[in-house]
């Protein structure tokens, strides 16, 4: 995964809904991708702030999303 993932523009994370998991995999993902690229999930249930919650780029929103 790292090396796909440094290398791409877009990452959108689609992972079982739990708040938990989903932090991890998007913590994970901050650490290995570009400044310019975006990063989304596909929380349905969620809230993207709440997920964000303690994440660099999803805390402000500033280049990460919420995707349905």
């Amino acid at each position: 995964m790292t090396e796909a993932t440094s290398e791409s523009d877009l990452v959108i994370e689609a992972v079982d809904e739990n708040q938990q998991v989903k932090q991890k995999v998007l913590r994970n993902l901050e650490e290995q991708l570009s400044d310019q690229a975006i990063l989304t999930s596909n929380t349905s249930t969620i809230p993207i702030s709440k997920i964000g919650a303690g994440l660099e780029r999803l805390a402000g929103l500033g280049r990460a999303r919420g995707r349905h």
